[in-house]
């Protein structure tokens, strides 16, 4: 009678106290653009909550990795990217392999292929045969990476960036798709205006080397100037400033103090940089922008990339790009 309790004690930890062989030693690995997440939790969506963030802890590491290379400054650590996602991540797509319940545990391996954005797009709609709106940011729905969407879909959809857990996303319902240097890039777009005109005296500098910007605006308001750097922080250059209709300001002023310089990010790579004009009929608050200045803006809180896009969604904008390059002769 003892050795028959015994051994049914025994039993049972053996078969409900300890966890999945293949949860614990993690049987199914990263490969290719197919990522793991393993989770646990007292139930199922906490399990796949935390798988969710595994999968996209890996992903950012690879997002974020490849925008600091590009990015951080010689010998300054503070420009790198945070490189954590937190639990309540969101990726659109995460299927779950495996799972087993285990004393009231759940645990579950979920395996998450990462598509492009225009392959995910097309699935996700595809599944959800949504009808078309053709409601889209008026400068997203311009830039090569959503106009490449638009006429894939055959449609213009609500599509939106937000910055979320330190990484760049596109998002639509409940689609969330992280999106990747390349396609970050191709958010950068020059567009004219028909409420006036941004010029840039060099579209293509050196390290160094001076510039300055024309303004005109053909109504009577005000201007505002923001920049974005390629890796989305944006900042302020010049906030609310009156303006009158058909008359160019060149800004800096030549009698002010005060010079542009453009500089590199990174001392022996090439960057660039999205100049925004805002024509305004009042002064707008544009105070959570930061002034530009000649340090360069780290903090997290200041990539408000998507926040200057909805803006210029309520008031007419032009944009011009400019690029930075190593000076003569470093190569």
């Amino acid at each position: 009678m003892m050795k028959t309790f015994v051994f049914f004690v025994m039993l049972t930890a053996t078969l409900w106290g300890d966890t999945p062989g293949w949860y614990e030693t993690r049987h199914y690995q990263n490969g290719g653009k197919t990522y793991y997440g393993y989770g646990q939790g007292p139930h199922k969506e906490a399990a796949l909550t935390a798988a969710k963030a595994e999968i996209a802890s890996a992903l950012h590491t690879t997002v974020t990795s490849a925008f600091t290379s590009r990015q951080e400054r010689t010998g300054e650590n503070n420009a790198r990217l945070d490189l954590k996602a937190t639990t309540q991540a969101t990726l659109t797509g995460v299927k779950i392999v495996k799972e087993a319940v285990i004393d009231g545990v759940w645990y579950l391996v979920a395996h998450y292929v990462d598509q492009s954005l225009l392959e995910h797009l097309v699935d996700y709609n595809a599944t959800l045969k949504t009808s078309c709106t053709n409601i889209q940011n008026i400068y997203l729905a311009q830039t090569p990476l959503f106009m490449t969407i638009n006429q894939k879909l055959g449609c213009k959809h609500p599509l939106r960036l937000q910055r979320r857990d330190g990484a760049w996303y596109v998002v639509w319902n409940d689609f969330a798709h992280m999106l990747s240097v390349q396609e970050f890039d191709a958010l950068f777009k020059k567009v004219d205006s028909t409420a006036g005109t941004l010029i840039v005296s060099q579209t293509q500098l050196y390290d160094e080397d001076p510039f300055s910007f024309t303004l005109l605006s053909n109504q009577k308001g005000y201007v505002s100037l923001l920049t974005v750097y390629e890796d989305g922080k944006t900042g302020v250059l010049l906030a609310n400033a009156p303006i009158v209709p058909n008359i160019a300001v060149l800004f800096p002023k030549a009698d002010e103090p005060v010079e542009m310089v453009a500089g590199l990010v990174k001392a022996d790579t090439p960057t660039k940089d999205l100049h925004v004009l805002l024509f305004t009929p009042q002064a707008i608050d544009l105070t959570r922008f930061e002034a530009v200045s000649d340090a360069y803006i780290t903090a997290e809180s200041e990539y408000r990339f998507a926040e200057l896009i909805e803006l210029m969604a309520r008031y007419p904008f032009a944009t011009v790009l400019q690029r930075t390059l190593p000076k003569k002769g470093f190569f």
